[in-house]
């Protein structure tokens, strides 16, 4: 006879880790290596299962398992036990009432099962206050006691860990007393620890600060980085970390021995510090100078946000520190993969916009390879557009050309837009760069058409000149194109030249008897057109203006549309050269667009040079904090509430309002209620120990379900009222556990006058009060009373 056990919780998958979890120090690791030592000797070894249960009363078997002699004794088979301790906490089951086993199994000096017992132990103890004050004892004194460095520096961080305010005076001691420790690897994590500390009580840790000044010192290159850490947040309100030149000169003669994480944090420090003369900002280039050769982007980047930095105030040497770090950039930009290219990329972009010239002679490095990502096309695109000059536009542009055929539309488009920008900024080239474009209309595609047009009607606006050139291409592109940007460009040429066109009044008629079909910005650009033209040539417009107007008048689709019809209207009316004086009056020359000067936002991008602010081109004032999500989160939260609200005033009126004639099918529905409400479950369900595999039976075998959103309307609503009030209607709690911050629990009940086995999967959220419910049934036509069910239960909550 053979008996199969299913875990229900087998439907969760190890990417549901909880962070604590997260690091290299809780690899499992162990039987993945005996398996791949099994191929190799071609044999396969039993894949890991420390995630799925293969036995009942899991918990008490651990608990067994913890207490066995045997288990004890055996150091392979008690780290295997307290794998699957982890494994359980990971996939959200409560294993919290193995702490006091879990306690005692402290006292091993195997490494690895120090590292998932102490893990353990944190987890539960930041919830659980009572049972962190257990741990205290034995940490603190492996912390200050043990021989084993590795062991003290364990204990010491899970110490501090343990973020529970009353233990706060418990960690003081063993950090003070770490601070001094011999081994290094301990000093590293004791100057973390202060930082931990600070968050806890701010208090305990502000007399620790002076001793990790003294250890900005330190021999450990590792040690200073994390003291330059900590006392840059703690001070963080003062403006962090004080930076003096003897502290700067001091890490800077010592940077070959910092890693490259280290590095970049004590550059960050030097881009912060204010020089004294321009002596010394030769000096601290000079020492610096080396580190624009590192195969670290970050390094590179941070280097060059100090020399870029330091020579703002000095024209000459800042256009210097420009050429410097060219190269450096380039290589990395072709060098590495195409996320490194398009960082670098993106910081060229603020270099190749602030400084003219620097990077003029190597264009050709940003030609686009068939193998780059599109977000690598499009930043190269962007730097072509403002590298061209006059000696190199003929061959950027010939290349440009060859993308405008690339099969993917955006990068098609973004290329037309770059010769586009490359004719509005070289007015010397400008007339040679539109021929160019005016030829691509040969291609004959429709959105290469409708972009070409586009970026022309701007070229129109600065350079008049050409509009001979122009003219020509207005009728058969109003025929064709059909992307409401480009026709309203189209109309805007045809409204400013189109009167040179002998034809011109009349190839507005057939988009004017298309009215119903055209987008709203195409309409409002028709009506201007239209006026334009008629101030132009009246007698042929006449007629064609006053039924465009009249439709327009009399059409309430779009506000828009309809306030300026009436704003010409009354303006024609009122008087006709008053009208033409407003319609074609003189008009400004264009020479730049507002896009192209934006300068103090540029600027505002470039002194956070080396950040997330010029990836995004957005200052990072601009970015989305955490403040920010928490409002809108509200905000959200009380528009649900109100519509909710709504919604039962607006259904208890219309009940109130239902007609006499509709009565018997009421009280039939109300029948159908009063039936549903009489659904009765039993006051302890018959599955005993089997309700894992019957509640995994059912719950996979239907895939109907009820979906439930409430809101806890008590505020000391909690897990364990939820399970008593569940309880009490005939749900029983089956499991429960901790999960990113909300709670899962599942429930089943079995219906008392008929078969039916009737399951829930809550996730409650106690910081939202929210509780978001699934809810499944082996009688499918009882999923209606079983939500009502359960919706009466929580009514109290």
């Amino acid at each position: 006879m053979f008996i199969f056990f299913f875990f229900f919780f087998k439907q969760k998958t190890a990417y549901e880790m909880l962070r604590s979890l997260v690091g290299s120090e809780m690899c499992i690791r162990d039987r993945y290596q005996r398996r791949v030592r099994g191929l190799h000797r071609g044999t396969m070894a039993a894949p890991p299962s420390y995630f799925v249960d293969h036995k009942k009363g899991e918990v008490n078997e651990l608990r067994a398992l913890l207490q066995n002699p045997d288990v004890q004794r055996d150091p392979q088979r008690k780290r295997d036990v307290l794998k699957r301790v982890v494994a359980y906490q990971t996939l959200g089951i409560d294993v919290s009432r193995l702490f006091p086993e879990m306690m005692l199994a402290t006292a091993t000096n195997d490494i690895l099962q120090k590292k998932m017992i102490y893990n353990y132990i944190v987890y539960y103890g930041e919830s659980r206050a009572d049972l962190a004050m257990m741990t205290v004892n034995t940490l603190q004194k492996e912390a200050c006691d043990q021989i084993d460095p590795m062991v003290r520096a364990l204990a010491l961080k899970h110490l501090s860990g343990l973020r529970v305010p009353n233990l706060a005076e418990y960690v003081v001691h063993p950090v003070t007393r770490c601070l001094e420790d011999v081994s290094p690897y301990v000093r590293r994590a004791a100057v973390t620890a202060v930082l931990k500390l600070y968050h806890l009580d701010p208090k305990a840790a502000e007399p620790m600060v002076p001793q990790l000044e003294r250890m900005l010192r330190d021999r450990d290159p590792q040690v200073v980085c994390n003291c330059i850490c900590a006392i840059d947040e703690i001070n963080a309100v003062s403006g962090g970390i004080e930076l003096s030149k003897t502290l700067i000169y001091n890490l800077l003669n010592r940077i070959k021995e910092f890693n490259e994480w280290a590095q970049c944090t004590i550059l960050d420090l030097v881009a912060r510090y204010t020089t004294e003369s321009e002596k010394e900002v030769f000096e601290i280039m000079n020492l610096l100078d080396e580190r624009l050769k590192s195969t670290n982007a970050a390094v590179v980047l941070a280097t060059t946000k100090v020399f870029l930095n330091y020579t703002i105030n000095m024209p000459k040497i800042h256009q210097h520190a420009f050429m410097r770090v060219k190269d450096p950039l380039l290589t990395l930009m072709t060098g590495g993969g195409g996320e490194m290219a398009f960082t670098v990329l993106s910081h060229i972009l603020v270099i190749a916009e602030r400084c003219d010239g620097v990077f003029d002679d190597e264009f050709k490095k940003f030609y686009c390879r068939y193998n780059d990502p599109i977000y690598v096309k499009n930043c190269k695109l962007d730097v072509l557009k403002l590298i061209a000059n006059d000696s190199t536009v003929a061959e950027i542009v010939g290349e440009l050309r060859e993308y405008v055929t690339d099969v993917d539309v955006d990068v098609a488009r973004r290329a037309i837009q770059t010769i586009g920008h490359i004719a509005w900024r070289l007015p010397n080239s400008a007339t040679r760069v539109i021929q160019e474009m005016l030829k691509l209309l040969e291609v004959d595609i429709d959105y290469i058409t409708a972009e070409i047009v586009i970026s022309m009607k701007d070229l129109v606006r600065k350079y008049s000149h050409i509009a001979d050139q122009v003219v020509d291409i207005i009728p058969p592109c109003l025929g064709t194109i059909e992307e409401p940007e480009a026709r309203v460009a189209v109309l805007w040429m045809l409204g400013e030249i189109g009167h040179e066109l002998d034809e011109g009044p009349y190839l507005l008629e057939p988009i004017i008897a298309e009215w119903d079909e055209l987008k709203p910005v195409v309409r409002l650009e028709l009506m201007s057109c239209t006026l334009k033209m008629f101030f132009s040539r009246p007698p042929e417009c006449q007629k064609m203006l006053g039924k465009l107007l009249s439709t327009a008048t009399s059409d309430p689709s779009n506000v828009d549309v309809h306030d300026k019809a009436l704003f010409y209207y009354r303006l024609l009316e009122y008087d006709i050269e008053d009208a033409k004086q407003v319609i074609l009056g003189n008009k400004q020359h264009v020479s730049e667009f507002v896009e192209d000067t934006e300068t103090e936002v540029k600027d505002q991008i470039f002194e956070e040079f080396n950040s997330l602010s010029v990836i995004y081109q957005k200052p990072s004032h601009k970015f989305v904090t955490a403040k920010d999500l928490s409002q809108a989160l509200v905000g959200e939260d009380d528009a649900e509430e109100a519509s909710s609200e709504e919604d039962d005033q607006g259904s208890s009126a219309g009940s109130d309002e239902e007609d006499e004639d509709e009565e018997s099918d009421e009280s039939s529905s109300d029948d159908d209620s009063d039936e549903d409400e009489t659904l009765v479950f039993l006051s302890m369900h018959s599955f005993g120990k089997s309700v894992p595999q019957v509640f995994e039976k059912n719950w996979m075998g239907t895939s109907e379900h009820e979906a439930v959103s409430l809101r806890l309307n008590n505020p000391g609503s909690s897990d364990s009222s939820i399970e008593q009030v569940l309880s009490q209607s005939g749900l029983h709690s089956m499991a429960t556990g901790a999960a990113g911050g909300s709670i899962r629990a599942y429930y089943i009940g079995e219906r008392k006058d008929k078969p039916g086995v009737f399951m829930g999967e809550l996730n409650i959220n106690l910081a939202a009060r929210t509780v978001n419910a699934t809810l499944k049934s082996s009688d499918v036509s009882a999923l209606g009373a079983f939500k009502k069910h359960f919706l009466r239960a929580m009514s109290g909550l």
